[in-house]
């Protein structure tokens, strides 16, 4: 229901001036890791280290695991990619690991409008191919909830994620896009624990 641009959903009210505060808050929340990270971003970086930014979608699926809410968000992320390990293998098994850090901010668009952020901390798997090249990571991270929902009995929850994704260079400027598998929880420290069992897909750009 809409009033004034409120939107009401079972008696909390998001939009107007509330969803400002959390909006604000939010970002906040996030501006300290930004700021970190960007701080040591200069011109003697190793060359084995870059930025980037990351935008996309995502939505939980009710059946998947406990998974029991239809939760829809768009995502944006800030991250610093650290490549300290040599290229191994050989021929098709050719690649390196590098170590991700993520700071992601979910902006929850169903069942009503609110905000989730965190950190996550990702190993990445690149496989070095002439043109474009296949990659996969994993890894987690904690995340903070802002949205009141159904299940979810605690603020403050950790996540895990796996995924897949196809790198390529365009004018000496990496680009990325991947599809991931992405689970939050809190772990059974607080009733109630339904999880967020959600897929993933993101586009990237290195800065």
């Amino acid at each position: 229901m809409q009033n004034s641009g409120v939107v009401k959903f079972e008696g909390k009210c998001f939009g107007g001036v509330e969803g400002e505060k959390q909006f604000l808050l939010a970002l906040l929340a996030i501006l300290p890791a930004v700021f970190f990270l960007s701080s040591s971003h200069g011109a003697d970086r190793p060359d084995s280290s870059s930025f980037g930014v990351i935008i996309g979608s995502g939505s939980s699926h009710p059946g998947w695991g406990d998974t029991a809410e239809r939760v829809r968000t768009i995502d944006l992320a800030f991250r610093y990619e650290s490549s300290p390990e040599r290229v191994k293998g050989l021929q098709w098994y050719k690649n390196h690991r590098s170590y991700v850090i993520e700071v992601p901010l979910h902006v929850v668009r169903k069942p009503y409008s609110s905000f989730m952020f965190g950190a996550s901390f990702l190993s990445r798997w690149t496989f070095d191919k002439n043109g474009v090249k296949p990659y996969l990571l994993v890894g987690g991270g904690p995340v903070y909830s802002m949205a009141n929902i159904r299940g979810m009995g605690a603020k403050i929850n950790g996540s895990y994620q796996a995924g897949a994704g196809l790198e390529f260079t365009i004018n000496d400027r990496r680009y990325f896009v991947d599809i991931r598998y992405h689970h939050i929880s809190n772990g059974g420290i607080k009733e109630q624990n339904v999880p967020l069992n959600s897929s993933k897909i993101l586009f990237g750009v290195e800065l």
